[in-house]
């Protein structure tokens, strides 16, 4: 984005928002306009204000197993959409502690342990009475035995690993390392179904049934490629920054050379999404205008059986972003768009140097944001934030904190991510260097790893 209409809008946004008074619309009005009367490109100085801390608990889990017997060495993990994630193992008791959590936010706790399939729980701690004097609050967690797994090696057909496949038996999904490997564990007997998906190859089902105290090798399973291009579609239905047509989808046409040039083909899509049969990647550039209730239904059908959907958000609905509707779509996935803006102290630039290690985010050592919206996981167990903000970053209006920036999900078959700035991908200048955004850093890379994930 312009620079002048990002620096300008934030500092009426932030100033509003201390003041308690509702946020006016941009100033300049359609974004990618060159000349702006309103705000200047002078960097928006130190705004102060009283920091209200967040209310905090302190929280104890205890881990046991189907006969209520105290599990050991468990690693517990435990993490929010706008905290930084934090592991601790069960003592000799099964017990593990967490201090200060947010009672504002939505955790997920994830615990694995040898012998037992691994369990996931959904919490909100403010939901939970408080026990003893201190008021903290206390979990207990029951894990299944693994009595059965099942493992397996994707490869293509001439014998090489295929990474990052989607195993989905119905109930669970997992992917293929670096090598093909895959492995799904189960406490009791079951018949599968299962869908092994990878984008530009066919996908394959295989049927196999799972009894207690086995463990299944399916060896290598070959997937065929498809014959033809990976098809990628920019939707222009939701009006892209609040604009229509084709018109709205200028400011990535840098990127969408590059898409092509990668190998992938490009693939218009209709006034709606109701059937997304023909394409293999849709991408939502800051949507704008409400998806109807066919088209969440077939965007939902659409990743289930091997898709992907990308989603490029704004900060604080910037360039006309709708994130109540986006995240109205996104429900069923357990992920959402945060409606707020992340800033790292007076600098619009967010620049990323450390990642979570990931495929998309192999090779990359530098990513630059122009502000972001955060990116959440609101109940999906398959989700993981693979950029986030520093330590010093906050959330307008929030506290200072590590803020997730970008994230990839599995669900079903296919594949989610979300990406809490579109300008990244663009032909914009943000910061004024005469570097368009695109091409900060390894913005490029991100964007084609996304493609390619």
């Amino acid at each position: 984005m312009i620079r002048s209409q990002r620096t300008g809008l934030f500092a009426l946004t932030l100033l509003l928002s201390l003041s308690g008074c509702p946020a006016e619309p941009d100033p300049c009005g359609t974004p990618g306009t060159a000349v702006c009367p309103g705000p200047t490109a002078t960097p928006t100085p130190a705004v102060t204000g009283t920091v209200i801390p967040a209310p905090t608990t302190n929280v104890q889990l205890l881990i046991t197993d189907s006969n209520v017997k105290n599990v050991s060495g468990a690693e517990v993990e435990i993490s929010a959409a706008a905290i930084a994630t934090k592991t601790a193992i069960t003592d000799g008791n099964g017990l593990v502690n967490f201090q200060q959590l947010r009672l504002d936010a939505d955790y997920t706790i994830r615990v694995k342990a040898a012998g037992y399939v691994e369990t996931v729980r959904n919490v909100n701690f403010s939901a939970l009475p408080p026990v003893g004097t201190d008021q903290a609050h206390f979990v207990a967690i029951k894990l299944d035995p693994k009595t059965a797994t099942l493992t397996g090696n994707v490869t293509d057909s001439s014998g090489k690993p295929v990474s990052a496949a989607v195993i989905f038996d119905s109930k669970q999904s997992t992917l293929s390392d670096a090598n093909g490997n895959f492995s799904l564990s189960y406490s009791e007997s079951v018949q599968l179904r299962l869908s092994i998906s990878k984008q530009g190859f066919n996908n394959q089902i295989k049927t196999q049934a799972v009894l207690p105290n086995q463990n299944i090798q399916l060896g290598a399973i070959a997937l065929a490629p498809k014959n033809r291009q990976v098809q990628v579609s920019f939707d222009t239905s939701k009006s892209p920054f609040g604009l229509s047509g084709e018109t709205a989808l200028a400011r990535l046409k840098a990127f969408q050379d590059e898409v092509v040039k990668a190998g992938f083909g490009l693939k218009p899509l209709g006034e709606n999404m109701d059937n997304l049969s023909d394409t293999d990647i849709l991408v939502l550039t800051s949507p704008n205008k409400a998806f109807s209730a066919e088209e969440i239904g077939a965007i939902q059908a659409f990743v289930l059986n091997g898709g992907k959907v990308v989603v490029l958000g704004e900060w604080a609905g910037f360039g006309g972003f709708n994130a109540s509707a986006t995240n109205l779509m996104l429900k069923p996935f357990g992920i959402a768009f945060g409606e707020d803006t992340l800033r790292e102290n007076n600098s619009g630039m967010l620049t990323f140097n450390s990642f979570s290690s990931h495929p998309i985010t192999d090779s990359l050592k530098q990513v630059t944001l122009y502000q972001s919206g955060s990116v959440q996981i609101q109940g999906s167990a398959n989700a993981k934030v693979v950029i986030r903000t520093g330590a010093s970053s906050f959330r307008i209006a929030s506290n200072d904190g590590s803020f997730g920036t970008v994230l990839a999900s599995t669900y079903g078959s296919g594949k989610l991510v979300l990406v809490g700035d579109s300008s990244c991908f663009s032909s914009d200048d943000a910061n004024g260097n005469g570097v368009p955004d695109l091409r900060e850093g390894d913005n490029l890379r991100l964007g084609l790893q996304i493609l390619n994930w």
